[in-house]
């Protein structure tokens, strides 16, 4: 784990926003993801590092793995499909590592956590099951391809 560690459950019981519980689980359950820092949202933000009630946000570490960068695209897709203009993947650098990036994932204007983390589960189980029969880069392409054909057809 290159010195990460999950936090989440530590969190709650420092008083992680509960909104965000669910979403920061299921992130630091996929393979070399890491979450640093969430907000669920707060009715009258107070510290800078609060955003309002219909927001909320993850901030990631990854590790420079297939492993990591498969998490990565999972997210994003999963993104993608629960609202492409109210959820967001954003990189930026680490100030205290210039060798690391970091991820923040946001969401704007009502997105639910819980449906987010509910479709990162089902992104990534399929994400998985592609890729121990066909390799990662089928994924878009059986992702692309999902409509034409069941779940069944498509893995077997």
């Amino acid at each position: 784990m290159n010195g990460c560690v999950s936090i989440s459950t530590e969190l709650k019981n420092i008083g992680i926003d509960e909104r965000i519980w669910k979403l920061s689980d299921v992130l630091d359950a996929l393979p070399d993801m890491y979450v640093f820092s969430t907000c669920g949202g707060h009715e009258n933000p107070t510290e800078c590092s609060q955003v309002s009630s219909d927001e909320f946000y993850a901030e990631l570490h990854i590790e420079p793995t297939k492993a990591g960068f498969l998490s990565l695209g999972c997210v994003t897709l999963a993104g993608q499909m629960v609202d492409c203009e109210n959820v967001s993947v954003t990189a930026w650098i680490d100030n205290s590592n210039p060798h690391s990036l970091a991820f923040s994932l946001n969401g704007v204007n009502g997105v639910d956590p819980d449906e987010l983390s509910e479709v990162i589960e089902w992104v990534s189980d399929r994400c998985e099951r592609v890729e121990d029969q066909k390799g990662c880069g089928k994924f878009c392409e059986y992702y692309l391809g999902m409509n034409e054909k069941s779940d069944t057809e498509k893995v077997s």
